[in-house]
């Protein structure tokens, strides 16, 4: 047993490894391929737009598809053909409408499919495995990091046109990866038939879920705008694209151990306490860096990522798992990412499509700060009803 369970780790580790080298091309450089590209600030911010739309539509009908017809790892086979071709395409596009469609098809499909991992482990889990999210996704981050300083470099001294090679050979591990692993299993539904109406009623009637959407979507605000306008704030600054790949790298590489000791974490805070650490520090990374000017010492605030994603990505999949049956658990998971990842990202594209135009980006990435601070004080108030209401309920029961 514990064999099969470190094998299957392994795998994992090697699936979310090859897909955030893939993710690292989008976050940390996409805004500055673009711009490359011809893109001004406003079209970068329309772009993502577009991005974020696809994303929340896309997200949920895969996880859907996960839980019924258990075609997750055909899903994932698809995306790594995809990824590269996508990106070629992206690069060689002669039409604003082009780039369009194939970032979409590149963000939306290729690279959001990495949520499934999520509603894939809890499912193994529900039937006697014992995997770890937050180890595989922790491996993701590491390699996030060390992706982002190669792709830096290519950037500088090759060009543009190298990057598709690069995402076949880390698409081609992706596949390996998702060959190897255990296929999802087959979970009768608890509530109800299992349909999709019945497992979106058993989401919406959850208020912890639904309190963690909303807090997510509110955190989602300044991630997103600080993945699509740090770069540009960065260069702004005298950045280099070789030093923001070392900046993301130190962004990344900082989650790493927060996610491999999640496990000891949650055991000693709790999974509702870190949550709160999460969408308190995404606001105060976004208002730090935009209080230096030096590129250095603005790497030297990267590190605060660990306490923001690196909590929030695996506490967020443990809350979730935790409230939700197994035969919803892709269901849940792809639909918070949608509701909340996915709603946030279009609310953060259109709000900076105006912010813009009316301040800096230093002043872009104070405001939307606001958003995830807001959202510390939902999740403290829900905190303290429920603890209120739980200690209500056992003074009747004594």
């Amino acid at each position: 047993m514990e064999k099969r369970d470190r094998t299957a780790n392994r795998y994992f580790c090697l699936l979310q490894a090859s897909m955030f080298c893939n993710m690292a091309v989008y976050s940390g450089f996409f805004s500055v391929i673009l711009g490359r590209l011809g893109f001004d600030s406003s079209m970068i911010a329309q772009t993502a737009t577009v991005i974020s739309v696809c994303s929340m539509l896309c997200t949920p009908v895969l996880g859907r598809l996960c839980d019924r017809l258990r075609i997750t790892r055909s899903l994932f086979l698809a995306a790594a053909v995809l990824a590269p071709v996508s990106l070629y395409f992206i690069l060689h596009s002669t039409s604003f409408f082009g780039t369009l469609f194939w970032s979409a098809v590149f963000v939306s499909f290729c690279l959001r499919s990495q949520i499934m991992n999520a509603g894939w482990i809890a499912a193994l889990n529900s039937t006697g495995y014992h995997l770890s999210f937050a180890v595989s996704r922790g491996m993701g981050s590491l390699s996030f990091a060390l992706g982002s300083i190669l792709i830096g470099v290519v950037m500088d001294r090759v060009g543009l046109e190298f990057l598709p090679l690069l995402v076949v050979v880390f698409s081609a591990l992706m596949a390996l990866a998702v060959l190897l692993l255990p296929p999802q299993p087959d979970i009768p539904a608890q509530s109800g038939t299992g349909s999709t109406a019945e497992g979106l009623k058993v989401l919406s009637r959850n208020r912890g879920y639904m309190v963690l959407v909303l807090c997510s979507f509110l955190y989602t605000i300044p991630n997103h705008a600080f993945a699509t306008f740090f770069p540009v704030y960065f260069e702004e600054q005298g950045g280099s694209s070789s030093l923001l790949g070392v900046a993301m790298f130190i962004m990344a590489v900082s989650e790493v151990p927060v996610m491999l000791g999640y496990g000891r974490l949650e055991k000693r805070f709790g999974a509702d306490r870190l949550m709160v650490v999460s969408l308190l520090t995404y606001g105060v990374k976004s208002l730090l860096v935009t209080c230096f000017r030096s590129p250095l010492v603005i790497c030297a605030c990267m590190p605060l990522q660990a306490f923001a994603l690196g909590l929030g990505i695996p506490t967020c999949q443990r809350l979730i798992a935790q409230l939700i049956e197994p035969a919803y658990s892709s269901t849940a998971q792809t639909t918070w990412s949608a509701a909340s990842e996915g709603l946030g990202g279009i609310f953060s594209s259109l709000l900076c499509t105006f912010l813009v135009n009316v301040m800096d980006m230093k002043g872009l990435l104070r405001f939307t700060a606001l958003f995830s601070l807001t959202g510390t004080v939902i999740y403290v108030v829900y905190l303290k009803k429920r603890t209120a209401h739980t200690g209500k309920e056992a003074g009747i029961v004594r």
